[in-house]
């Protein structure tokens, strides 16, 4: 993985776990993986998030190619984890757009 690949997933995670910070309890928010799972769905589960979120257009999380492709070909657990979280926040995303910045700051 190169110096930027590796910048851009470490900042996702970041922004990701951040968010589930500030979202309560995990499972309750579709950018938090069930409690339970192995290491391999979480670790899809985070990189699909991010990647249904890149491509519902939401503000601010343009991704380059965040699947394992390897690891999503010889990996069930990953790619369960990968799918269920692509479409939870793909489906996120329309039902209820982020727009980050361009506002004045004024409400109504």
């Amino acid at each position: 993985m190169s110096m930027d690949r590796t910048s851009l997933c470490l900042g996702g995670f970041i922004a990701l776990a951040a968010l589930v910070a500030c979202q309560g309890a995990p499972g309750t928010a579709p950018w938090s993986p069930p409690p339970g799972q192995s290491q391999a769905f979480n670790d899809g589960y985070v990189q699909g998030c991010l990647t249904g979120f890149t491509d519902a257009g939401r503000d601010g999380t343009v991704i380059e190619q965040l699947k394992d492709e390897k690891r999503y070909a010889a990996d069930a657990e990953y790619r369960a984890g990968f799918e269920q979280a692509h479409t939870a926040c793909y489906e996120e995303e329309k039902q209820r757009p982020r727009v980050i910045g361009g506002g004045n700051g004024n409400q109504g």
